[in-house]
């Protein structure tokens, strides 16, 4: 009960019972954010992975999720490069990602690792490939974050860490921010203004008088 914020990490999809949900939507101590890994947007590449969830299945889930956590973050991992993702698959990846409109993307390539059965399957896709569908991927997660950052008028931020010039946190829908440098700012959570929406240069302006 000491605890002010708790931001649930890393859940798979096929762990989020609706009563985890409900006790988030009950309580202001958990952050606004679920970091849910849909690891591929293709059918085909999922089953070779070895998930125990459908393309369909993970975005109903996360319909689901929205309607009881309205306006939630939910940011994800995604990995390209899986032996045998073709061009196809890639484009299916980028649709579904498009389709549940996550608020962030972390983005992996595939990774050789010798001893996994991935290791051996045939159609290993060449780093070239790899980093161009990465690059690709980058950019509709700056695409995706700034408008998740846009639809927002305040955060209720964390503050954590300064530098020279700037005292950095997130807020309780992990957008990484920073004002003006403030150590007194530092382990406080505080309402925010948002001045700039740049996605990765998010700049706020804390409101100390308003509610957090």
């Amino acid at each position: 009960t000491g605890l002010e914020r708790i931001r649930i990490s890393s859940i798979e999809i096929n762990e989020i019972t609706d009563e985890i949900l409900y006790i988030m939507a009950s309580s202001n101590r958990f952050a606004w954010h679920l970091h849910i890994p849909l690891q591929n947007g293709s059918d085909e590449i999922l089953r070779k992975m070895r998930r125990k969830y459908t393309v369909s299945q993970f975005k109903d889930r996360i319909k689901e999720i929205r309607e009881i956590l309205p306006g939630i973050a939910i940011t994800t991992d995604v990995i390209v490069g899986f032996p045998g993702e073709s061009e196809a698959h890639f484009k299916e990846n980028i649709d579904s990602i498009n389709q549940i409109g996550f608020s962030e993307l972390h983005v992996f390539p595939y990774s050789r690792r010798s001893g996994t059965k991935a290791a051996t399957m045939p159609g290993q896709i060449d780093g070239v490939t790899k980093t161009f569908r990465v690059n690709q991927l980058l950019a509709l997660n700056e695409k995706l974050a700034t408008r998740f950052i846009s639809s927002k008028k305040k955060l209720s931020v964390l503050f954590e860490r300064s530098d020279e010039h700037y005292t950095y946190g997130h807020s309780s829908d992990y957008i990484a921010v920073k004002t003006e440098k403030n150590e007194d700012l530092h382990n406080q959570i505080v309402l925010c203004d948002i001045v700039t929406f740049e996605y990765g240069n998010v700049i706020v302006k804390p409101n100390i008088l308003q509610e957090k």
